[in-house]
């Protein structure tokens, strides 16, 4: 018998002096930091020479951008992680083995004596639902998250997109206004050489042309930069880059179906949702604690000389009592939680329609600003023109007058590339909105024009 306790008694002690080695001799390997820097280095300078690029859609152009964005590639990641941290959060505290009573004395006259017992701490009701429902809540947030970041990126793409798109249509009309004036200053020049003008008539005329050479650079730096923005953003060779005809002006849907889509892609509407959920979760798990519940449950053998196994079984348990402490407070804060993100909503909702309204009102006077101005102006002054240039030839206006007219039709087709560019811009930020533009207006042409 007394042999029996002896060998139960190093049975026990060799297993709990082995968890104490094992937890001492694990050690986790991480990388430094300077090797992922270094590693990091290696990786930026082993990039890859920029992609030549065909005719570049816009359609294209955004698949491109979404689908090599890093930011993206990390919400991604993160989005992983919560959703693997779904199955991770209901929680099981693990067992307890605990080992007392051991004396020395009785282990060496060989009548050891030992209480094994293992405690497990039950989880308490809907805890571990409350805990799933966070983690779910979390991978929603996350999603919400993704998708704000795409939204943003779509945005950049179709803002570089028309910018190089306008600026390009803006150096033909610079370009036409500066032959323009210059053949207005030439001829000005050569009636001051005669004596039919003054001299301070052809200063003021040269002004023009200067300010004419000027907006002609302007667009051309434009041009280059929204080139070298776009290519940077797409991973492509700027020089090669093309772009197919898009016309982002057309009917806009109306102001209700607009915010219609903006509320069921808004990504601040989903984080609010997805708010409401966790705080809802937290909740219930705080309202939990305000139950009695078992704290621990054990079960042991008591290894002692004169015990009969298998008798030498014991049982025991607690229970927590919310007596001293029920929990109130943390409940009260639980329940102010969920109803500031429940307002927090609410909030969101309103900023959300009140944007897209306003978004639509520019949006529209824009685009009927510059089709009424489109639709008469540029019309009037090519008549104006055309009527001059038959005039000279008739012989009852001076060649002078009909440069003045021709001057003028160049400023005419430059107010009307303003006026579209403020149009465009105004769609684009109702696109940033809502999609409903996106789908239903922007088009590209059959045959592609290539926009270099």
């Amino acid at each position: 018998m007394k042999a029996t306790l002896a060998r139960r008694g190093e049975t026990v002690a060799g297993f709990v002096m082995l968890c104490f080695v094992g937890a001492g001799c694990y050690a986790p390997t991480r990388s430094s930091r300077e090797a992922r820097l270094e590693e990091f280095r290696r990786s930026e300078s082993a990039q890859p020479e920029a992609e030549k690029s065909g005719p570049l859609s816009l359609a294209a152009a955004l698949d491109r951008a979404l689908e090599r964005s890093p930011t993206l590639a990390a919400l991604r990641a993160k989005k992983q992680a919560a959703t693997a941290g779904v199955d991770a959060a209901p929680k099981l505290e693990n067992p307890e083995l605990r080992v007392g009573g051991v004396q020395l004395d009785q282990l060496a006259n060989g009548v050891p004596r030992a209480n094994v017992r293992l405690r497990v701490k039950p989880p308490r009701p809907l805890e571990n639902d409350a805990r799933r429902a966070e983690a779910e809540a979390l991978v929603r947030e996350t999603e919400a998250e993704l998708q704000a970041a795409s939204a943003e990126l779509r945005t950049e793409v179709r803002q570089r997109f028309f910018e190089l798109m306008l600026s390009r249509e803006e150096v033909a009309s610079s370009q036409e206004l500066l032959v323009a004036r210059s053949r207005f200053t030439a001829a000005l020049s050569q009636q001051v050489q005669d004596g039919r003008r003054t001299a301070v008539e052809l200063a003021n005329v040269q002004v023009a042309q200067q300010e004419a050479e000027f907006l002609a650079l302007s667009a051309s730096e434009r041009v280059a930069r929204a080139r070298l923005e776009l290519a940077a953003l797409l991973g492509l060779d700027a020089e090669s880059l093309e772009l197919e005809a898009t016309e982002p002006l057309a009917e806009l849907p109306s102001a209700g179906e607009c915010s219609s889509h903006a509320l069921e892609q808004a990504a601040g509407i989903e984080q609010r949702l997805a708010r409401i959920d966790a705080a809802e979760a937290v909740l219930d798990r705080e309202q939990a604690q305000q139950v009695p519940w078992l704290s621990f449950l054990d079960v042991g053998y008591a290894f002692a000389p004169g015990t009969d196994d298998p008798l030498g079984f014991f049982f025991g348990g607690g229970i927590t009592l919310p007596i001293f402490d029920t929990n109130a407070d943390a409940v009260e804060a639980s329940r102010a939680e969920v109803a500031y993100a429940e307002r927090e909503l609410n909030a969101e909702f309103d900023r959300v329609q009140r944007a897209v309204r306003a978004a639509h009102r520019s949006a529209e006077s824009a685009q009927r600003l510059w089709r009424s101005y489109r639709s008469k102006t540029p019309v009037a002054a090519a008549l104006a023109v055309e009527a001059a240039q038959r005039a000279v030839e008739s012989g009852t206006l001076e060649e002078l007058s009909a440069l003045e007219a021709a001057v003028k039709l160049a400023q005419v087709r430059m107010t009307e590339a303003d006026l579209r560019r403020r149009a465009v811009e105004a769609v684009v930020e109702l696109d940033t909105l809502t999609d409903c533009q996106r789908r239903s207006a922007v088009r590209s042409s059959a045959q592609p024009r290539k926009n270099r």
